[in-house]
């Protein structure tokens, strides 16, 4: 499905740019910390401790320089999966590894017996720390490797004590509960990853669904089936076709500057847009001073099996009559000349759908023989004197229209026969 994966790429470059700052503002903060740690145990050691070893203090001098070597790489390469992956296990590691390299050296039986508490009280939250610095990375395989080696290292802590053995470790229900939360942790990551994924798609299927369907469509859609919204090619609907052009735009455009120009168009479409929007139009394009509006495309069945979107469009014709109107009396007001309008509206078979260059750009549109009639009717409001027509088609499904008036059959190019037209009044 082209389109889908037209939005995974641009997810995947999301999160991709995302990742790399998260990573960068890691690598700060853990040197910063470390850089921090190693002054503090100098200190103590010079003021508060006369005689204590300085294993902790080239422990963290050590580790400091871990994590300038790892700071550098993450600027230069950014958040690899490789990169991701050696944080968390630096993180972990050195989060407990102070205690593994003090329990090591020979020390009295006494603080031995605290090793266990040591582990409780600090192994633990230093490890579940980590793990939640671990979710913002919004990373699936770092979440689960960081709940799994962090559950690994507490149980690891908890059987390096010399007066226990492999075989004998003592554990409790505390511990459990411990190496329980420290993989609920891991958890959470993975599914804080995956939401974050999940929050991204739906974004990105609201944009691009945006770009043609009303608010309130888009809302039925995501809930629906957005795949099927967005899949690239087209399918087969009946639809109502509702196509507008400005009468002599383009020859009053000559005359101003292309700014200028350009605002007016911003304007006039504006107010014709709000129109659609408020009837459940889609709007397939703009084309200069026109627009091609489609009516009935929302459901599998092309919109309302009874109309599909005729009744709609009609409604949104005069409405758009009537906002022109409107508008032209503000342009009077700032002393611009009045502008008017032509629609041809026509229902018929179209192929509706996303169509572009896979992977590049995806556009909605409406492709037949309906459309060109839509316009060739809209062409013909100048002959008719009507600012609307609406062809027999569209007539059939709005009978109870009294609004609507037969003229006489009129020729359209690319027909072989006249065409009956209705104005709407």
């Amino acid at each position: 499905m082209a389109s889908g994966g037209t939005a995974r790429r641009e997810i995947d470059q999301t999160l991709r740019l995302s990742r790399d700052r998260v990573e960068r503002a890691i690598a700060f903060y853990r040197l910063l910390a470390f850089g921090l740690v190693v002054p503090v145990s100098i200190a103590v050691n010079l003021f508060f401790q006369e005689g204590a070893t300085w294993v902790p203090t080239l422990y963290f001098s050590t580790v400091f320089g871990f994590a300038l070597a790892l700071r550098v790489l993450v600027r230069r390469v950014g958040a690899r999966p490789s990169v991701v992956y050696g944080s968390v296990l630096l993180d972990l590691s050195c989060s407990v590894g102070i205690f593994f390299v003090m329990s090591s050296i020979e020390m009295p039986l006494e603080a031995r017996r605290d090793g266990e508490q040591f582990v409780g009280t600090v192994c633990a939250p230093a490890l579940l720390s980590v793990l939640l610095i671990n979710t913002i990375r919004n990373h699936h395989r770092a979440a689960v490797l960081g709940g799994a080696v962090a559950a690994l290292l507490f149980v690891l802590c908890l059987s390096w004590h010399r007066q226990y053995d492999w075989f004998s470790i003592r554990f409790g229900a505390p511990h459990f509960v411990a190496t329980s939360l420290l993989g609920i942790a891991g958890v959470v990551g993975w599914f804080s990853a995956n939401e974050a994924r999940k929050t991204l798609e739906t974004h990105a299927r609201v944009r691009l669904l945006g770009r043609y369907l009303p608010e309130a469509a888009v809302r039925r859609v995501v809930e629906g089936d957005p795949e099927a919204a967005l899949a690239l090619g087209g399918q087969l609907r009946t639809v109502t076709l509702l196509s507008s052009d400005l009468r002599e735009f383009t020859a009053m455009s000559e005359r101003l500057p292309p700014t200028e120009v350009v605002e007016q168009l911003n304007a006039y479409h504006g107010a014709m847009y709000g129109e659609v929007e408020r009837h459940g139009g889609v709007l397939d394009k703009f084309m200069g001073d026109g627009a091609l509006v489609v009516f009935g495309v929302e459901s599998p069945g092309g919109g309302d099996a009874n109309d599909h979107g005729a009744a709609a469009a009609v409604g949104c014709a005069r409405a758009m009559v009537a906002a022109l109107a409107a508008h032209n009396r503000g342009r009077e007001a700032r002393g611009l000349p009045t502008l008017r309008m032509g629609i041809g509206i026509h229902t018929g078979s179209v192929v509706s759908g996303n169509i572009g260059a896979p992977g590049r750009r995806l556009e909605f549109t409406v492709i037949g023989d309906a459309v060109n009639t839509a316009s060739r009717l809209e062409g013909l409001t100048k002959l008719a004197g009507a600012p609307i027509l609406a062809s027999a088609d569209t007539a059939a499904l709005v009978a109870g229209d009294k609004g609507l008036r037969e003229l006489p059959s009129m020729p359209v190019r690319g027909k072989s026969a006249p065409m009956r037209v209705f104005a709407v009044d």
